[in-house]
């Protein structure tokens, strides 16, 4: 699911997962048990995970639109360094503009790298496939771009339109 949708249902899963670790905690405080011990032990952690994901996700959305092409030296796709000032403020607005993707599947097309290399040394590479109109953004965590296929595209380099196999 693509933006609101995905965020939606992430939350009610988030709020579900911690109401059944506070009830069973709860349960636990009242009545002492093997059974209410064991739900503990089951739903406390999987609450952990289920949350840990969704920060892990916020947090790659968030450095995502952290972007800016300032601090960006080159991006490198399809075969090509691209080092100009438009081809770095094109493509880092696209990711700045990318939204929340949960995948229900891997319908994606198959995936091709693009790096970042920053002015810091640094570099980050994300994995980029066409979905849809648009292009997932596969890093920490999942996102979606509209507008980076057609970017990429008038810079030369199409995305694959091969079956993800």
């Amino acid at each position: 699911m693509i933006g609101w949708p995905g965020i939606v249902l992430q939350l009610v899963v988030a709020v579900v997962a911690v109401a059944f670790a506070v009830g069973t905690s709860a349960q636990l405080g009242k009545r002492r048990s093997v059974g209410n011990l064991l739900l503990v032990i089951l739903f406390v952690p999987a609450c952990a995970l289920l949350l840990r994901r969704d920060v892990v996700h916020v947090s790659y959305l968030r450095d995502l639109r952290k972007l800016r092409p300032a601090e960006v030296t080159s991006v490198s796709v399809c075969g090509k360094k691209l080092e100009s000032e438009d081809e770095k403020g094109a493509i880092v607005t696209s990711l700045n503009g990318s939204q929340w993707f949960e995948p229900s599947h891997g319908g994606w097309k198959k995936p091709t790298t693009l790096s970042i290399s920053f002015r810091s040394g640094d570099s980050v590479d994300y994995s980029i496939a066409r979905y849809r109109s648009g292009a997932v953004v596969l890093g920490q965590g999942y996102a979606f771009s509209d507008s980076l296929p057609a970017v990429l595209s008038g810079f030369g380099c199409s995305l694959p339109l091969d079956l993800n196999r």
